[in-house]
């Protein structure tokens, strides 16, 4: 059985992340926008870096990993739960 390996790269403005199996899955910012009223997250990565500047009332940006430091907590861990699905990495081995 071949094991699949995952790196990632937190300290950088973009998020990195390398599968053994698959090479780069994921390569965007890391900047999540959420809605204020809902409080839940409507877009991470490059749609939400778009965001950035221009007013919006019921959205709210977040940038939870900033100068190689996670900055935010528990929105770094959506963040990393969110990509993980949307690139089905769930059957990663961690070491």
């Amino acid at each position: 059985m071949i094991k699949n390996y995952v790196s990632i790269d937190l300290v950088t403005e973009k998020l990195v992340i390398y599968s053994s199996n698959r090479g780069i899955v994921f390569n965007e910012p890391s900047v999540m926008a959420y809605a204020i009223k809902k409080k839940s997250l409507v877009a991470l990565g490059n749609y939400a870096y778009s965001l950035i500047g221009k007013e919006y009332k019921n959205i709210r940006l977040v940038r939870p990993i900033s100068d190689g430091v996670i900055s935010d907590l528990k929105a770094t861990q959506e963040l990393l739960k969110t990509i993980f699905e949307k690139i089905k990495l769930f059957n990663a081995c961690w070491i």
